[in-house]
This record gives structure tokens, C-alpha cells and sequence, in this order.
């Protein structure tokens, strides 16, 4: 919605993201879930002795956001490509394999109709991480990615949030405020919510949970991409992007820093606070 005047109706388009892939890299999916309703699958596995399983709990969680219930997109299909282990670790070696897998996959997919959801972020800006975004922007494939969970941090100081062939997300409240674990700066394109967001759990195929994070709030993106396919056809990383930041609502979000702000007075960060503006743009699902 456009105000936060609640009419509790949720509306979508009945394409619902039928016909959309979108991979999960993450830390796998409780495919059998009831959230999934046989829409979720395993993929694949790069990070080191891990089982085909989802044994954090993290990537189911963020998954079903996407799905059912909890979901933007309802009927679109979700792969499992795991690359973080039980404790949400994994190298960079593993994300860049996943990423591979997921190009590998829609060049021989007859259906391009592929979106990769990454809930993480690196510690730094991985050259190549990002090269590898370019690769897939070029193919057609859309990658939308987290901001990051360190407090107001500038995103650009990290990968993949730092790719300008992503589209990164922060995160907001109830209230449409920005929330205090957040990322910000230039490279967020769009915000979503990412507090008190329940969704699937991996303690059972009915169990659910809440939890906070900017990787609650992109597969709100995700799943609105898979709509906007789904309803309106598919179009270049770049067109998409641009529709998405076009339809969402502007200047609603409370608390963003902006040009004019003194920001070093209200963030530290590894540009000493300069240029850590970001764009007011609150995402909305089409109707």
C-alpha cells in the first residue's frame, strides 16, 4: 500500500509469478515444507560437507516469503543453491559456484524467466563477485541482492550490494521507517519491509518464525519481479529495474538520510560518512 492506512487486503496479480524461476542462494530450502506446496526443489550444493538440506533455517525462511502465506509471488518456483553451511558461513568461492550454477542453468533453460534472490553479503567488495553480476545481467538473468545488516553502513562497501547490475535492497518497519540494522548509501536502489517478518522454518514442514533483516526484505523484491514477469512479460535486467523504481512509492520513508543531511554527524562509516544519501523509494507490489 501507498499509506499506512491498513485495509489488511492483500492484492496480486492471479498470474501470481507463475512461470518464474527464482533461485535462493542461501543456506538451502526445507523443500517439503507446506509453504512450498511442491513448487520447491533442490538445486544444488557448493559449500563444503554440507548435506542437501536446509539446516540453518535461513534460506527456508527467506524462500516462503516469496511463496504462499507468507509470499509476494505464489506460484512461482523456488531452487534451492546452497552455498552458506548450518552456521550461515561460506566462502566466496562457494557464492561465486552458485553463481555460476544459476548462469549454467538459464542458458540451458528454455524458460529465461530467472531471478536470484541473494539474502547475504560479503565482508568487503569482491571484484570477482561482481564481474560475475555483469555476466549475469548480460544474460538476462535478475539478481537482487541484500544491502547488508551492519547498522547504517554504506552498501557500496560491500559485495554483492556494491554491483550496480543488482538491485539492492534495505530494509523498513511497520511504520515505513528505516530500520536501525539497515545498510544505506548510493547502491540501495529500494526499500521493503524487514522487521517482524514471519515466515516457514526448518523445525518442521509447518513450523514458522520472525525474524529481522535485510534479507527479510528482498524476496519482498524478488517475489514483486516474479509478478511483474509473470503479469507483463519478461524484459531486460535494466527495463525491469527501472519499472520497479518507477512504481514504487516515493518519499515515504522516514529517517533516510539525504543530500542535504549532515551525514557525519549521523553515520561512521568507511567513507567517513560522505554520500551515504539513499534513494526514498518504498517498494509496492502491483496489483
Amino acid at each position: 500500500q501507498t499509506t499506512n492506512k491498513l485495509d489488511k487486503k492483500f492484492k496480486y496479480p492471479s498470474s501470481a509469478g507463475k512461470g518464474v524461476n527464482i533461485y535462493v542462494i542461501d543456506t538451502g530450502i526445507s523443500i517439503a515444507h507446506k509453504e512450498f506446496e511442491g513448487r520447491a526443489k533442490f538445486g544444488a550444493s557448493f559449500c563444503d560437507k554440507c548435506s542437501n538440506i536446509d539446516d540453518n533455517g535461513h534460506g527456508t525462511h527467506v524462500a516462503a516469503i516469496v511463496s504462499k502465506t507468507f509470499g509476494v509471488a505464489k506460484l512461482s518456483n523456488v531452487i534451492a543453491v546452497k552455498v552458506l553451511d548450518k552456521f550461515g558461513i561460506g566462502t566466496s568461492s562457494s557464492v561465486i559456484a552458485g553463481l555460476i550454477y544459476v548462469f549454467n542453468e538459464h542458458m540451458k533453460n528454455k524458460n529465461k524467466n530467472t531471478i536470484i534472490n541473494m539474502s547475504l553479503a560479503g565482508s568487503d567488495d569482491s571484484l570477482t563477485i561482481n564481474l560475475i553480476m555483469q555476466k549475469l545481467f548480460a544474460a538476462g538473468i535478475h539478481v537482487v541482492v541484500a544491502a547488508g545488516y551492519n547498522f547504517h553502513s554504506n552498501s557500496c562497501n560491500f559485495a554483492p550490494a556494491s554491483s550496480p547490475h543488482a538491485i539492492t535492497v534495505g530494509a523498513i518497519d511497520e511504520s515505513d521507517k528505516l530500520t536501525d540494522f539497515t545498510n544505506i548509501g548510493q547502491c540501495v536502489n529500494i526499500f521493503a519491509p524487514g522487521k517482524n517478518i514471519q515466515s516457514a522454518w526448518k523445525s518442521s514442514n509447518t513450523s514458522t518464525k520472525i525474524l529481522d533483516g535485510t534479507s527479510q526484505a528482498t524476496p519482498h523484491v524478488s517475489g514483486t519481479i516474479a509478478l511483474m514477469i509473470s503479469k507483463s512479460g519478461n524484459k531486460s535486467p535494466s527495463q525491469i529495474k527501472n519499472d520497479l523504481i518507477n512504481i514504487s512509492t516515493k518519499n515515504v520513508i522516514k529517517d533516510i538520510p539525504s543530500k542535504n543531511t549532515n551525514i557525519k554527524i549521523l553515520i561512521l562509516d568507511n567513507n567517513n560518512g560522505l554520500n551515504i544519501a539513499s534513494p526514498n523509494n518504498l517498494l509496492k507490489v502491483p496489483g
